[in-house]
């Protein structure tokens, strides 16, 4: 009960609520009706990929790889245009949206991302012609379609990020019978603020009434009340929407960094259709090169990093020799499509955490979109004396924007220039550290629970000395303390979960870090600890009121309880922080699609160079070849190396066993660096004058050639 307790109370420091007024519920616009009206439900989606299956015709295939616990397919397009190579046995592009049922925007991006690849090929594109002949891309656009009908069909409306496994969560013999409760009859489930002195942890914002802030001891500041879903306690156990409709979160369902017992991941690895059938499709085309999969984790614009491993010894992040290509590829992310910011969180037991570590190809994620920043106002052209501002004036040296790949190797021609690989560096994933322990980091998007991962943030405070410091959601602790206790206590043999830290409390770190040795860092109080916990959440109500017509909150409005009694009831709009109106998708999907083309264009390009052919002697010849790599990609990443998933190219002479003097009949690459990473191969060989010889290079990812020569007596 204790954890639950500091658990709960961990979470409610960093939730969402808003205003406390007495405006009736019925003024509240509950959502953008323009986006509702735009986004495509189950059947809209089946209606729209079966037209665009015949629009498109030989040119795609729609495929039906799985149905649901409710009975509904889940459907792959795949985007086949003919070529002079079988669409089947070209490297492949695995593009995968609506895992998690909250992200619609990401499910439909993956819909309009097809027809914007179509239209520029239709429209004559050379480039994405050339591409889509080369390669193959599927799409997955809705791989938890249960989970995301209810955005269309649930009343009221309630936020849902799982699929429809009917679980007991509160173990009481009845399945799904404590969910939420529209009590104020808005049809939506938002929030209650819970006037109870025994239970109260959190306490009205003073800069904005509609935010709720952690009470400040040394200023006489006092708890009022707690924060639950809407709802009542229909089962009569003391615990109020502890069992609601959707069991499993598919992200939490996959192998890489699977967490037993943790709430939603599911009795086991892949138990849910859909987890199975995105998996078995996967591994029924091993020509898939890469993946992007569209949803809440992000892999883009905050790269991951290297540091840190599961007790099972398997990275929780990249392999350090992954880490340049990712933090490359971030960088060509945000300059191609805009985006610069997203929520941190683990990837542990996802799709893309299992694409990456266990199906060993570059993957990466991305949440689609973002919160607009609020318009800055127009700067002054120049000083008062009619002169260039000094910062971004005209004349003045600006940052070098990152490198873009301008071209790529095609058959017979030479290599493509572009980004070179291997520079270290990127971003850390949220959760990732020391102790991070899969656990989604405190304040991290949408008011989630747990601890904020290590890295600098906006509106850290000053410690002792000037140093600038990182607040971290306990009490006016430092997240610099935090993460040097969480590192010394992992180098002690004892990681600490999230679970774990996330029953902590302020009084508990100052203890360990004690009998740790590790002094205790505090955010100053001028550095606006509580401000930076609430500055996420403020520009969320700035963008609701000024670019959402305040449809994104509901005010707070009291209501009176028949268990709990004095309540407000209020909040953010179930699916609002998720998805922008519907009416942005193609817009999006146009930036998305210039990043599918850049990474095409980077694949990796394996030749054999021409064979040189020596005679030593009457029927003895010496053979040198190379395979070289002239795209940007490595064939085969540092972590599909490690963990042997990485199917090798493979190079084989035509000539028997017995006839090889030196060398072997066959070769195996493991893994060939991009941008001119070579292979060299030598053979000496007993055959006839003008003989013919074949050397047959091939790679279950990117396909098969053959090479003949004649064994010609040279002068």
């Amino acid at each position: 009960m204790l954890f639950r307790i500091c658990a709960v109370s961990a979470a409610l420091c960093i939730s969402t609520t808003g205003l406390q007024t007495a405006a009736p519920a019925a003024a509240q616009a509950p959502a953008d009706a323009q986006s509702d009206a735009q986004y495509l439900n189950y059947a809209d989606l089946t209606d729209k990929l079966e037209s665009m299956a015949r629009d498109y015709d030989e040119r795609c295939d729609l495929k039906a790889i799985g149905r649901t616990l409710e009975d509904r397919t889940i459907w792959a397009f795949e985007i086949k245009v003919p070529g002079n190579v079988n669409p089947d046995d070209r490297p492949g592009l695995l593009i995968v949206g609506g895992l998690d049922g909250n992200h619609m925007v990401g499910s439909d991006c993956a819909v309009s991302v097809i027809e914007t690849l179509f239209a520029r090929l239709d429209a004559g594109d050379d480039t994405v012609a050339d591409l889509l002949t080369d390669y193959v891309v599927y799409v997955v656009p809705r791989a938890n379609p249960d989970g995301m009908e209810r955005y269309f069909s649930g009343t009221p409306r309630y936020e849902v990020v799982r699929n429809a496994r009917i679980v007991d969560k509160d173990r009481d013999m009845l399945d799904d019978d404590d969910g939420p409760d529209d009590l104020n009859g808005d049809g939506l489930i938002t929030q209650m603020r819970v006037y109870d002195p025994e239970k109260a942890t959190m306490m009205v914002d003073e800069n904005d009434p509609r935010l709720n802030a952690s009470p400040d001891r040394d200023k006489g500041e006092r708890a009022a009340f707690y924060v639950i879903d809407e709802g009542r306690d229909n089962d009569g156990d003391g615990e109020y929407g502890e069992d609601p409709f959707g069991g499993v979160d598919l992200n939490l369902n996959f192998m890489h960094g699977y967490v037993e017992h943790k709430d939603g991941a599911g009795i086991h690895q892949v138990s849910e259709p859909e987890s199975l059938a995105l998996l078995q499709y996967a591994l029924d085309h091993q020509n898939i090169a890469a993946v992007i999969v569209y949803g809440r984790h992000d892999t883009l614009v905050n790269p991951p990093d290297s540091s840190g491993n599961h007790p099972s010894g398997a990275p929780k992040g990249l392999d350090s020799g992954d880490t340049g290509l990712y933090k490359t590829m971030s960088e060509t992310f945000k300059d191609l499509t805009g985006l610069k910011s997203a929520p941190r969180e683990s990837w542990d037991g996802s799709f893309v955490a299992w694409a990456y570590a266990q199906f060993g190809v570059p993957a990466f994620s991305t949440t689609v979109w973002a919160r607009p920043e609020p318009a800055k106002e127009e700067e002054p052209e120049g000083d008062e004396n009619g002169q260039p501002a000094a910062e971004g004036g005209e004349g003045t040296e600006q940052p070098e924007r990152p490198a873009r790949f301008e071209g790529r190797r095609r058959p017979g021609g030479g290599g493509g220039g572009g980004m070179m690989g291997g520079r270290r560096g990127g971003g850390m994933m949220g959760g990732e550290e020391a102790g991070g322990g899969g656990e989604p980091p405190m304040g991290g998007g949408g008011g989630g629970g747990g601890m904020m991962p290590a890295r600098r943030r906006p509106g850290g405070g000053e410690g002792g000395g000037g140093e600038k410091l990182t607040p971290s959601g306990v009490g006016d602790i430092s997240q610099e303390t935090i993460d040097e206790l969480l590192a010394a206590a992992e180098a002690a043999g004892f990681p600490v979960t999230g679970d774990m830290m996330a029953s902590m409390t302020e009084q508990d770190i100052e203890r360990y870090a004690q009998m740790a040795g590790v002094q205790v860092r505090r955010v100053s109080k001028d550095g606006g600890g509580r401000e930076a916990q609430n500055k996420e959440e403020a520009a969320w109500l700035t963008y609701s009121d000024e670019q959402r017509d305040g449809t994104g909150f509901v005010d707070w409005v009291e209501y009176d309880h028949p268990q709990l009694g004095h309540v407000e009831i209020g909040g953010w709009v179930p699916y609002f922080k998720n998805n922008p109106p519907a009416s942005d998708v193609p817009a999006l999907a146009e930036k998305q699609c210039d990043f599918i083309i850049e990474l095409l264009g980077r694949f990796p390009d394996v030749s054999l160079t021409e064979p040189e052919i020596t005679r030593l002697a009457p029927g003895l010849f010496e053979v040198k070849a190379a395979l070289v790599n002239d795209g940007w990609l490595p064939a085969g990443t540092a972590m599909a190396r490690r963990n042997q998933r990485a199917r090798p190219y493979v190079v084989r002479l035509s000539t028997d066993y017995e006839d090889i003097v030196t060398g072997r009949r066959i070769e195996r690459v493991w893994s060939l660096a991009g941008s001119g990473g070579r292979e060299d191969f030598r053979w000496i060989i007993k055959a006839a004058d003008n003989s013919n010889l074949v050397l047959t290079v091939y790679s279950e990812k990117y396909g098969r050639f053959d090479h003949t020569v004649t064994l010609r007596p040279t002068d």
